[in-house]
């Protein structure tokens, strides 16, 4: 094959429109820099080749420094026919904006791992959230971090997309029944509500967050936390769509609720048998270390991304700092690899605010752990 031809096939490959769609704040496009170092042709050469295919319209010009050419054939869609050349702002918010409008259609397109390591729990999902006609309760498994939390909250704003429901008419009520483990007796008026003189300083009746959950998504996080009786409360709720009030006896209440339920624990030494009979689709969601490598790297890089946009700067990491994140076992998950990622960003902040320098996240601002299991794992010979 003439090298001329491997360059338009390189580019054509290596600039797909998905891999640019999950990759926006990065540079897009080809030099001939890029060429020389992954083809091993002379970059005047390849300079040459990369203008011939330009002008022969194979390929589109991106204007800028260095210049940078895409596939016309993969970018045809964004670009008006005869138009060669296009500056990368433009090409970005074209396709940023196909990409929200996507996201907009299925917001599960936002997790990592939606179309890999999750694919069949988001299909799970769906179909639970979607079933006619309002839908089928859910319990979502999984390790304290792996996003139980952001998982349900697709779902809901996957329901809301694709039934066409305003949050007004279709409400997510969100409920950590841990907040309430050291008082029980305080659990239960929270999720089903209260009469007047129900007990000890219920001086007046208030609604409970199954009344607010009417006509959507009830929420229940930690829910191992919710005692034996909370749970046989459930259970008119779930089968008839009927509850009490505490203290009242009379009147029936009703409330047509989806319940989406999490835990850390083994649901069968924490729940109910009759309960768990109850919840038809059960979805365990896999801890960080299940993640293949590059998940777990794509993870780390959205976190950084997002405090960029926080702090309003450009961030840089190094790769060795980005290669202890990924192979480093954090036990709580994406949740303290959250934590771990801010802290690293303070402290870079702080050295921009102390030496005027860059944003620059090095290897001696990790943690004392992350470093020793690095240095015990040899972590630069293993990437």
């Amino acid at each position: 094959m003439k090298n001329i031809d491997l360059i338009n096939n390189y580019i054509e490959n290596s600039c797909s429109i998905d891999n640019i769609k999950e990759n926006v704040d990065k540079s897009i496009g080809v030099d001939a820099l890029e060429i020389e170092e992954k083809l091993g042709i002379v970059r005047n050469n390849a300079s040459t080749f990369l203008n011939e295919l330009w002008k022969d319209g194979k390929l589109i010009k991106i204007e800028g420094r260095p210049v940078r050419f895409v596939s016309a054939r993969n970018f045809s869609k964004y670009i008006k026919s005869g138009e060669a050349k296009i500056t990368s702002d433009d090409l970005i918010k074209i396709i940023s904006s196909e990409k929200n409008s996507e996201l907009k259609e299925d917001p599960f397109n936002l997790l990592v791992g939606y179309n890999a390591s999750i694919k069949s729990q988001i299909n799970q999902a769906k179909a639970a959230i979607m079933y006619p006609p309002n839908g089928l309760h859910t319990l979502i498994l999984g390790e304290s971090g792996v996003g139980k939390t952001t998982f349900a909250n697709s779902m809901y704003n996957y329901a809301l997309i694709n039934k066409k429901k305003s949050a007004k008419d279709f409400p997510f009520v969100s409920f950590n029944c841990s907040d309430y483990f050291n008082n029980p007796q305080l659990l239960l008026p929270q999720l089903f509500g209260h009469v007047k003189g129900a007990f000890t300083g219920a001086d007046s009746e208030k609604c409970g967050l199954v009344e607010k959950a009417d006509g959507g998504i009830l929420f229940l996080d930690e829910i191992h936390r919710l005692p034996p009786d909370g749970q046989e409360m459930l259970f008119s709720l779930i089968d008839r769509g009927e509850y009490h009030r505490l203290g009242e006896t009379q009147n029936t209440k009703k409330s047509n609720v989806l319940i989406i339920a999490a835990t850390t624990e083994n649901p069968d030494n924490v729940l109910l048998t009759t309960f768990l009979r109850r919840i038809p689709v059960v979805i365990k969601l896999p801890s960080l270390k299940e993640r293949d490598i590059g998940e777990r790297i794509e993870i780390i890089e959205k976190l950084f991304y997002e405090e960029s946009i926080r702090l309003k700067m450009p961030l840089k990491i190094s790769s060795r700092v980005l290669k202890c994140l990924s192979v480093y076992e954090f036990k709580g998950n994406i949740g303290q690899l959250n934590s771990e990622v801010k802290l690293l960003c303070a402290k870079t902040f702080l050295q921009h605010l102390q030496n005027n320098v860059s944003l620059r996240v090095e290897f001696n601002m990790l943690s004392k752990d992350i470093k020793e299991y690095a240095f015990n794992n040899k972590v630069d010979d293993k990437l």
